[in-house]
């Protein structure tokens, strides 16, 4: 379930998750704690993200930025180079209005890739205090 909501348009996936919260509580956390959406890279592990800072397309990053929390954008950027966030922050601004459909569109495509990554064994999307060690 978790995966096809992850596939479908955000606001009938908000409003799918509204009705099974209705319903049922925990299914509803369930479900969202199996969902990886775009502002769940705040809870990334650094070093998952800078592995996805480096096979991004920049374009594509920039559009998805653009329509994001200013946490989420310092997030990314404070992972890159004072001088790369810079150019992102300028291509940000000179990109001027962007379609909300576009920077969801961005937004999956970049939320894909991570899941690639993950499938690949590259990077882990689980949040960074949540890992546990054995000895």
């Amino acid at each position: 379930m978790a995966e096809l909501l992850n596939r479908m348009d955000p606001s009938a996936t908000t409003e799918i998750l509204t009705s099974i919260a209705a319903d049922d509580p925990n299914l509803d956390q369930s479900i969202r704690y199996l969902m990886f959406v775009f502002e769940d890279f705040l809870k990334l592990r650094p070093e998952a993200l800078r592995t996805l800072l480096g096979r991004l397309d920049k374009k594509l990053l920039t559009v998805a930025l653009k329509g994001s929390s200013p946490a989420l954008k310092k997030h990314f950027t404070s992972l890159m180079s004072t001088r790369a966030a810079e150019m992102l922050n300028e291509d940000m601004q000179a990109l001027g209005p962007v379609r909300i459909k576009d920077v969801e569109e961005a937004q999956q495509k970049i939320v894909a890739m991570a899941k690639q990554l993950q499938a690949e064994g590259l990077i882990s999307l689980q949040s960074g205090g949540s890992e546990e060690f054995v000895e």
